[in-house]
């Protein structure tokens, strides 16, 4: 029994030693596998299980702790070429993201490029377009503008019709001044007189009438009156007023366009309705008068010979007087500030309170004659002009603003524009000038001969210019573009003026001859696109396909 039992303890012991081999054998392969594939993680753990194996000798925890140290080590070393190789890859991409962004704006570039190129291509095409269209105007508009000179306005007006149909290059300068001078020659008409001559032409405050003085001939001229006569624009009709006042020296309409002044030589005044029908006739002064203004209000200003102004109202009573020390010359009105302006041969421009007739200064710092006073249509500012060429700027209580000098020439004549927002110098070297109200220059339009008067509409911003040389210059002051060349007359220019709706233009020349012509805009507004064609035969004489 005893031998039996000694044999099953061997055998026990040899199955534990044999388990025990196993255990270790087994984890130690696994893990010697594992490091093979390279799968050292895996193997780590291997390792780890092997190192809990029961009754392992030393040298195998030796070998254990060897082979767990070697996998640890490339375990980290594989983690570190992945990491190298993760921060390659994303480089690389990042690169190739930058290749992509680079190769897109260049793209982009080369688009932008190409579509710059055609632009210019097409810019370049319709500047060509564009000025073989503008010279192919200008050719027309010179034929145009011959036709004119021979009397054919119907053909010039077929001629720039065509070529504001079909050229549409209407916004060049040259172009609008060849429409001006069409529209002039096409539309000036001379007043009728009878071959006498004219001494003043006025408009009414709506432009639809004109009230004009004719002189008798020279055989009847100091023994008759002056001849008076209404003409209505529209219409064209003439209304003759009798007139018993001896020679007529001034005239005006009344604000409110009912009635017509008219002061004479001998110092009487006489009224009109706007039918014709004389009203009332009274003595103003003793002597002659020089002017006559109307004021709002149905009210006059009267300027004399005998050193005064007078205020009347319509039925000729005599509200106020302005005394100076020499003949007044003429008197101006503010509408908004109630103040009078009288011009003297006493050297002095008085400013006046219309309601009281109080003076309220006495405009003297001119070191020399003052011969131009005027003050502005809103009633803001005064200005003066005096023989040496200062130009004063003044204020409605009579404080000096500025001075304009002009050295080395001669102002000629001086006005604000109809807005009041600039003034006028006419000088001696064949210019006006277009000031701001602090004195600067905003333009300068250079006229071809001395200029005699000038007038100005606010609206479209026109000045009309008349010259010495028998010419008048219709210009856009604001542009400084000259739109119209009014050359009808013989003499030089006496008198201008653009009518208060700026529809109509009047000449009168020291030969006594009126013409009244249509301006721009109101030739375009009535002829509309109603120009006249041009004839087959026409076209193939011009060279139009």
């Amino acid at each position: 029994m005893k031998q039996l039992l000694l044999m099953l303890g061997m055998i026990n012991a040899c199955l534990g030693f044999a388990q025990q081999d196993r255990c270790y054998d087994r984890w130690m392969l696994d893990g010697r596998v594992a490091m093979a594939n390279k799968q050292y993680e895996a193997a780590i753990e291997k390792f780890k299980i092997a190192l809990d194996c029961e009754e392992i000798s030393a040298i195998e925890r030796t070998n254990i702790a060897a082979k767990l140290k070697q996998a640890n080590d490339l375990f980290l070393a594989e983690i570190d070429r992945q990491r190298v190789e993760a921060l390659k890859a994303r480089e690389v991409a990042e690169q190739r993201q930058k290749n992509t962004d680079r190769a897109l704006r260049k793209a982009i570039r080369s688009q932008e490029s190409l579509k710059s190129a055609l632009e210019a291509a097409e810019k370049e095409l319709n500047l060509v377009q564009q000025k073989a269209k503008t010279s192919e105007a200008r050719r027309l508009l010179l034929l145009a503008s011959n036709e004119i000179k021979k009397g054919q306005v119907k053909t010039a007006l077929a001629l720039f019709g065509y070529v504001r149909d079909s050229l549409k290059t209407l916004q060049n300068a040259h172009l609008n001044q060849v429409l001006g001078d069409i529209v002039y020659h096409a539309t000036a008409q001379q007043l009728n007189v009878d071959h006498l001559q004219i001494k003043m032409v006025n408009f009414s405050p709506n432009g639809d009438q004109l009230m004009y003085v004719v002189r008798p001939d020279s055989f009847y001229r100091f023994t008759h009156p002056d001849t008076l006569k209404l003409f209505n624009i529209t219409g064209r009709t003439h209304i003759y007023l009798p007139n018993d006042l001896g020679k007529i020296l001034a005239a005006d309409f009344s604000k409110e366009g009912n009635h017509l002044v008219v002061a004479s030589k001998s110092g009487k005044v006489g009224i009109w309705d706007n039918y014709g029908h004389a009203i009332h006739q009274f003595e103003a002064h003793q002597e002659a008068i020089l002017a006559i203004k109307c004021l709002p209000g149905e009210k006059m200003l009267t300027c004399s010979r005998d050193r005064s102004a007078k205020m009347w109202d319509m039925e000729g009573r005599q509200l106020r007087t302005f005394q100076h020390l020499a003949p007044v010359y003429d008197a101006a009105f503010a509408n908004e500030a109630h103040k009078v302006l009288t011009r003297s041969a006493d050297k002095t421009v008085k400013l006046w309170e219309a309601e009281t007739g109080q003076l309220l200064k006495v405009l003297d710092r001119h070191h020399l004659y003052v011969y131009e006073g005027e003050l502005s249509p809103d009633g803001q500012h005064l200005l003066t002009t005096s023989a040496n060429g200062e130009i004063r700027l003044w204020d409605m209580a009579g404080e000096l603003l500025n001075i304009n000098k002009k050295q080395g020439m001669d102002v000629l004549d001086t006005q604000f524009s109809a807005d009041g927002k600039y003034y006028f110098v006419a000088t001696s070297e064949r210019t006006l000038q277009v000031h701001h109200l602090d004195g600067q220059m905003y333009q300068r339009l250079a006229m071809p001969a001395p200029i005699v008067q000038f007038a100005s509409f606010s609206e479209d911003q026109l000045v009309l210019v008349g010259l010495e040389n028998g010419r008048a210059e219709l210009w856009d002051y604001d542009k400084g573009e000259r739109l119209m060349t009014l050359d009808k007359h013989q003499r030089p220019i006496k008198s201008v003026a653009i009518s208060p709706d700026g529809r109509h233009l009047l000449t009168l020349d020291e030969g006594g001859r009126a013409l009244i012509s249509q301006t721009i805009r109101e030739f375009t507004l009535r002829m509309g696109s109603n120009f006249p064609a041009l004839t087959p035969a026409q076209r193939t004489e011009y060279g139009i396909p």
